[in-house]
């Protein structure tokens, strides 16, 4: 197992222009989570109030807060 710090944000939330069916988002989530495992210092934040194109956009402030823990936790080894 790897041991870098890693941080997944999932996106889950709904696009009125696009609804994802509950088995994608729930298949989205799985897969995300399993990377998440795949590190030994691997963190999900699952955000349920943007969707991943939007990401970005929406959550500037996840995106920010994500990058500065794994900075934050890289300094730490």
């Amino acid at each position: 197992m790897c041991n870098v710090p890693l941080i997944a944000l999932s996106a889950v939330g709904v696009d009125s222009d696009q609804p994802m069916p509950e088995r994608l988002r729930d298949g989205r989530t799985g897969m995300d989570a399993a990377v998440v495992r795949s590190v030994s210092r691997g963190e999900q934040r699952v955000l349920d109030d943007t969707v991943h194109h939007r990401l970005c956009f929406d959550r500037p402030d996840a995106v920010v807060r994500a990058i500065r823990d794994v900075v934050a936790r890289a300094s730490h080894t």
